[in-house]
C-alpha cells in the first residue's frame, strides 16, 4: 500500500479539521462559562432589588 501525497494532504486537512471542532467547543464552553456568570449576576440583581421593593413598601426589612 503506498501513501501519495494526495492521501497525505487529505489526512493533514483531516487534523486542521479536528483542530477547528476543538477550538469551536473550547470557544462555545467559554461562551456557555460567560453566559452562567451574566444569569448569576442577573439574579442577584433581581434579589437585590426585590428586597429593596420589600423594605421601601413596608417600612422596615423583612
Amino acid at each position: 500500500m503506498d501513501v501519495g501525497p494526495r492521501d497525505l494532504k487529505q489526512s493533514i486537512g483531516n487534523v486542521a479539521d479536528m483542530q477547528q471542532v476543538v477550538g469551536l467547543l473550547l470557544e462555545a464552553a467559554a461562551n456557555m462559562q460567560r453566559g452562567v456568570d451574566l444569569m448569576r449576576a442577573a439574579v442577584q440583581v433581581v434579589q437585590q432589588s426585590t428586597v429593596f421593593r420589600g423594605t421601601s413598601r413596608r417600612g422596615r426589612p423583612r
